[in-house]
């Protein structure tokens, strides 16, 4: 038998090893890892080289000296390794990366409705690729970049994602979660093409997204189920969209055959560019009523008026666990005011994106403002952010979108 080494080297067969410094972790630590959970925190370490770097690529070891996969490390991070792949021989390379975005692709794309093409590629770490959001608008790529070991890896991702095809390609890196990984705020760049490709698609009506200032990255793509759900409820139905931005809910009810939408939030340009969404759609916004003002205000002021379908999706009220509290009583106060403006019959969709506020505590404040505002309800559905947002079960930190379709009983 020939020498094996000699086989490996010989021109025949060539092994791709990488040479990635290895981390130890404490014993049992590996477990949640095996089964698919992304982070290790700081004191699951046991042992780590002194020099490494925030975002350098590791090996990952158990406490039996095996091998169990490849990570960013971040050294001043309390979430130490975030994995990124549970082959400890994988290259973490311009293949790799190509390969990964090209499955995650075909993946998102065959689950999509017909006629839509906006959706969330690339989900952190529930999609294996730590602190890298990419969505795609269309003809329009935009990201971001969240931890030290993804910023490493921008020019990488940025020759892959041109060599796949994409001519437009923005990066909206302008968020504060970086600074826990020791970033700082990288600002809005246009890497690639222009702006100017930013309409699409979503269940064959158009949106116009707002790369350069928009929320997230321009757009609530995680609420897509919810606004088929409204379209399809909303026919010959008096509908007021709370917290309203820039009107998708409000176009999905107008297109479903909604007699009247009425759309609320406080910012002005919002109103304006939920305006243009209706002329896009070749829907006439005169029929239709734009309320530049806080949806508090406007739900305390408006006791008389009663909708038959109300569509309540704030902001996240929860961002910190210190701020829980506080959080849960807005959620009441508003949903108890929404239920009061409806009928017998009449029906609310409501949600929260709060993190820290799980789906059990959202229902909980749910029958709370209910029953303050002695309304008898039945759910009709429940509903998470869409799945291009991949919500993997051993993964519960990356479920954060919750949302209930309710219904007043006729008796109570």
């Amino acid at each position: 038998m020939k020498d094996l080494t000699k086989i490996c080297l010989s021109d025949r067969v060539k092994l791709k090893m990488n040479s990635y410094p290895i981390v130890k972790i404490l014993p049992r630590r590996e477990i949640p890892v095996l089964a698919g959970h992304p982070w290790i925190f700081s004191n699951g370490i046991d042992k780590a080289p002194s020099d490494l770097t925030p975002g350098s690529i590791v090996v990952i070891q158990d406490s039996h000296d095996q091998n169990i996969g490849i990570g960013f490390f971040n050294p001043h991070s309390s979430i130490r390794i975030r994995m990124i792949s549970l082959n400890a021989s994988d290259i973490i390379d311009h293949d790799f990366l190509k390969n990964r975005l090209i499955q995650l692709r075909e993946l998102k794309c065959i689950r999509l409705p017909e006629n839509t093409t906006g959706f969330r590629w690339v989900y952190a770490e529930s999609d294996n690729l730590p602190g890298l959001i990419l969505d795609q608008y269309g003809e329009l790529l935009v990201f971001q970049i969240h931890t030290a070991g993804m910023d490493g890896l921008r020019s990488l991702l940025l020759e892959v994602l041109e060599e796949i095809g994409f001519k437009n390609i923005i990066e909206r890196s302008d968020v504060g979660i970086r600074k826990e990984e020791g970033l700082t705020t990288f600002p809005v760049h246009i890497h690639k093409g222009n702006i100017d490709a930013n309409i699409f698609r979503e269940n064959n009506l158009l949106f116009i997204v707002d790369v350069l200032k928009g929320q997230k990255t321009g757009f609530f793509l995680d609420q897509r189920d919810a606004r088929i759900l409204i379209h399809k409820n909303a026919y010959k139905k008096k509908v007021l969209n709370l917290f309203s931005y820039t009107g998708a809910f409000s176009i999905s009810a107008a297109k479903g055959g909604a007699n009247k939408v009425v759309s609320v939030d406080i910012s002005q340009e919002a109103i304006t560019h939920c305006k243009t969404h209706f002329r896009i759609n070749n829907i006439e916004p005169n029929l239709h009523d734009f309320v530049t003002t806080d949806a508090f205000k406007f739900i305390d002021k408006s006791s008389e008026l009663f909708y038959d379908l109300i569509i309540c999706d704030p902001p996240a009220f929860a961002k910190t666990a210190a701020q829980t509290k506080v959080a849960s009583e807005a959620y009441i106060r508003i949903n108890k005011k929404c239920l009061e403006h409806l009928h017998a019959g009449g029906q609310l969709l409501t949600s929260s994106c709060s993190g820290r506020i799980t789906s059990t505590d959202f229902e909980k404040l749910i029958r709370s403002a209910a029953s303050q505002a002695k309304k008898q309800i039945r759910i009709v559905k429940r509903l998470s952010q869409a799945g291009c947002h991949t919500e993997r079960l051993i993964f519960p930190e990356g479920q954060y979108l919750k949302t209930l379709f309710v219904e007043i009983l006729p008796w109570g």
